[in-house]
């Protein structure tokens, strides 16, 4: 497992370097024995501390759920974009799948908060 575990920097630059969007995510120091329910598998804690280092780790992706900027939210199978239905700045209004095109209403922001916000606020 250490040999593995010791080869995966080295796999992962190797893609950087041939263009792919990848990122290195380090568990290994975020966990300590304690957070081992069975020396394997975290304890809720544990999974509380693991969710915390993708969470940092989305947020220093530009563009990514939790970044400073917005970002449009596309489904994965239909490849339309979350889209405020007819560009209404009013709370409550319905949200659809559109086709993308790039306009304020279909610009989202996940805040610290943990709340997805469109028109910045």
């Amino acid at each position: 497992m250490n040999t593995f575990n010791a080869a995966i920097p080295g796999i992962v630059q190797s893609k950087v370097n041939a263009g792919k969007n990848v990122h290195l995510v380090g568990m290994h120091s975020a966990l300590t024995a304690s957070d081992l329910d069975d020396g394997v598998h975290p304890t809720p804690g544990g999974y509380d501390k693991v969710a915390a280092v993708w969470y940092d780790a989305l947020r220093s992706v530009p563009g990514s759920v939790g970044s400073a900027s917005s970002t449009q939210v596309v489904g994965a199978q239909s490849d339309r974009c979350l889209d405020v239905t007819g560009g209404s700045t009013a709370n409550g209004t319905d949200v659809q799948l559109w086709d993308c095109w790039g306009g304020s209403n279909q610009r989202w922001t996940y805040t610290v908060g943990n709340l997805l916000v469109v028109y910045g606020d």
